[in-house]
């Protein structure tokens, strides 16, 4: 494997095909995952961070906008997080 990048709700995997092949890992992912126990029987340790965001500075509707042209332009969260984040958490738009 060269890489692993958690998505909202996926975890995709970045492997070298000539190392090793789709079945092998497929094989290695079920295994793994029969191993783990039930979702009730698990706790995640976790712990609330406050931290000051910015959704609607220069930086972000550019990278916005090129997330659009060479990804995905019809992406939940495009083309306004703010949008996005209000949609979400049920909040009014004004």
């Amino acid at each position: 494997m060269i890489d692993l990048t958690p998505g909202i709700r996926s975890l995709q995997i970045h492997f070298d095909n000539t190392q090793l092949r789709l079945k092998e890992l497929l094989d290695a992912l079920l295994d793994a995952e029969s191993q783990l126990p039930r979702l009730d029987d698990m706790e995640v340790p976790t712990r609330i961070v406050h931290l000051p965001l910015s959704w609607e500075d220069e930086s972000t509707l550019l990278a916005i906008q090129k997330y659009m042209q060479s990804v995905r332009a019809d992406a939940p969260w495009c083309p306004s997080n703010l949008e996005f984040i209000r949609r979400v958490n049920g909040l009014a738009t004004h």
